[in-house]
């Protein structure tokens, strides 16, 4: 048995938008990314949608899958220093990307 998070939860509400949810999220864990640079997305998308559970819950998961702690606390970061909206995440974005290539 899984747990039911309040996002999921709440998307259940119109199953249209929790088979496209669930789609997509299929979709991107069979992408060719590595595990690693997987969660630095899914952090990323996290900060910037200012959802601090998924913040923890993908930290803890990049971290699981050998993402450097540095790397790990600079998408932490992201949004405190840049706040939100951050003004261009694609910069930090490759270089964090980059930066899990070279651990992987």
């Amino acid at each position: 048995m899984g747990i039911v998070t309040t996002l999921i939860g709440v998307m259940a509400e119109s199953p249209e938008l929790l088979a496209g949810y669930n789609t997509l999220a299929e979709q991107f864990g069979e992408s060719l990314l590595p595990t690693a640079a997987k969660q630095v997305v899914l952090i990323t998308a996290s900060v910037a949608n200012g959802c601090e559970y998924r913040v923890a819950a993908h930290s803890t998961l990049a971290l699981r899958a050998r993402v450097p702690a540095e790397v790990v606390e600079a998408c932490e970061q992201a949004s405190r220093r840049w706040g939100r909206p951050a003004p261009s995440a694609t910069p930090a974005f490759t270089w964090l990307t980059a930066a899990i290539r070279a651990h992987c």
